[in-house]
């Protein structure tokens, strides 16, 4: 069992309330890191990472999310268990 948590979180573009979390622990991390290019001090994606929809559209193959970008707003998060 593994101590993080990666999630997609979705925000409501007006209200930037919660919408929904989107478990992505089955992407590994290298897949991540071209994705997201992170600096060299955050190797292990700890940061938050905006998706846009460059990041979109490489993570699409990956995940089955339609994203909608003119309603929601997403972001990489990574939690510690």
């Amino acid at each position: 069992m593994s101590d993080i948590e990666r999630l997609i979180s979705v925000f409501n573009k007006n209200d930037e309330s919660l919408v929904s979390e989107i478990n992505v622990d089955h992407i590994n991390l290298e897949d991540f890191r071209i994705i997201f290019s992170p600096p060299a001090d955050d190797r292990d994606l700890c940061n938050v990472y905006p998706i846009g929809q460059d990041e979109a559209f490489k993570l699409k193959p990956l995940i089955d999310i339609d994203f909608n970008f003119s309603t929601y707003v997403y972001q990489l998060d990574y939690f510690a268990k």
